[in-house]
């Protein structure tokens, strides 16, 4: 069965609208005196690397995934729900136990650094945009997770494509300290969970994966579509767009 016209953009749409929403009212609004931090040995012998930044920034483009490669208009909307889920648990999470990025070992104060290079340039512009809290669960880690476990029910090889922009993401959310080793441990529980709640019961046995997923044209141009809002990204690094200036 194919996907009714408009279905996956109006779904896409309201969900992303809704969890940004959500995500800036918690953060900007959240205490620097009740937020804790979540030490571990770890986070302190984690280097900051500037560069990981653009293996961070891959959720951003990786949440899409899902509607790239699944064909199946009843296993989207479990997938969209299952982002629904991992919504509601962050949001309940970071409200009710606010943790903050502000206390890692060895994150730089954001008028320390210098934005002479794209990574670091990009690394300010998330400080920038980014509030330093809603951190426990990592909402990274949980959407990237729930992501490639959606795709995997569509086509199994889908979702061993998205295995290494998740490990990406992972190294990349302690290496650029915007999060805890325990942040995206958490994040990577609740994105299985939602999966496991939400998708995988969905009764879909006795169709074929053509019937689920699309075929090889679907990460391609997903692909294209990452490497097109990097090239967005550089474009604007270029062009001197600072919006820490303002």
């Amino acid at each position: 069965m194919a996907p009714r016209p408009g279905e996956k953009v109006g779904l896409v749409l309201v969900l992303f609208v809704a969890t940004f929403a959500g995500y800036y009212a918690v953060g900007l609004t959240a205490s620097h005196d009740t937020a804790k931090g979540l030490p571990t040995a770890l986070d302190a012998a984690i280097p900051l690397v500037p560069g990981a930044m653009w293996l961070y920034a891959w959720v951003y483009t990786a949440m899409f995934y899902p509607a790239f490669v699944i064909r199946c208009p009843f296993l989207f909307r479990r997938a969209v729900l299952s982002y629904a889920v991992v919504v509601v648990v962050s949001l309940v999470a970071w409200v009710a136990y606010p943790v903050t990025s502000l206390t890692l070992p060895g994150r730089p104060p954001m008028e320390a650094i210098e934005p002479a290079s794209f990574p670091l340039w990009g690394l300010k512009l998330n400080y920038t945009l980014d509030p330093p809290f809603n951190c426990f669960p990592s909402l990274h880690m949980s959407i990237a997770t729930a992501a490639a476990l959606a795709a995997a029910r569509a086509r199994r090889l889908w979702g061993l494509l998205a295995v290494p922009p998740v490990v990406g993401i992972a190294v990349a959310i302690v290496a650029v300290k915007q999060h805890w080793i325990l942040d995206g441990l958490a994040g990577v529980l609740l994105g299985a969970v939602a999966y496991a709640v939400a998708v995988r019961p969905a009764r879909v046995d006795g169709r074929g994966e053509d019937e689920l997923a699309y075929g090889w044209q679907a990460p391609a141009v997903y692909l294209a579509f990452h490497c097109g809002v990097y090239a967005v990204l550089f474009a604007l690094y270029v062009a001197g767009w600072a919006p820490w200036a303002r």
